[in-house]
């Protein structure tokens, strides 16, 4: 259950990066969609932690954002370093091989899509906002 518990946390996180990363751009799902060569619906179900996309479609995709797929991962893999730390604290344990599967057992995947947005969201508000430019 590891395995899979690490998988749907990664999926969740991803998903509200990605989420965050294309609203600072100001592009709408289906923008981005076309601009990383997939469908609007397989891009709501990565935005919605439903799927996990493989390396050459989240390469696509931050591509298509105008980072790198290193800037992403990164990213991506503080946030959930910051979604194992509210889960320590939650479950008053230190962080260990087994945070995920005591914070599934103790918030169910409510809660844990809880504490990844609240990770993401925490992390983006660091990051400088992108300007948009306007129109003339």
């Amino acid at each position: 259950m590891s395995a899979l518990a690490d998988d749907l946390a990664y999926a969740l996180v991803f998903g509200r990066v990605l989420a965050r990363m294309r609203e600072r751009k100001g592009l709408s799902q289906s923008d981005l969609a076309k601009r990383s060569l997939i469908t609007q619906g397989t891009l709501s179900r990565i935005e919605a932690g439903r799927i996990r996309p493989d390396i050459v479609t989240a390469r696509r995709l931050a591509l298509a954002l105008g980072v790198t797929y290193e800037h992403l991962s990164s990213v991506v893999e503080s946030a959930l370093d910051r979604t194992r730390a509210y889960a320590g604290r939650v479950t008053d344990k230190p962080s260990s091989t087994r945070w995920l599967d005591e914070l599934l057992v103790l918030a169910g995947t409510v809660g844990l899509i809880a504490m990844a947005m609240l990770a993401v969201e925490s992390l983006m508000k660091e990051e400088t906002p992108v300007r948009r430019r306007k129109k003339k």
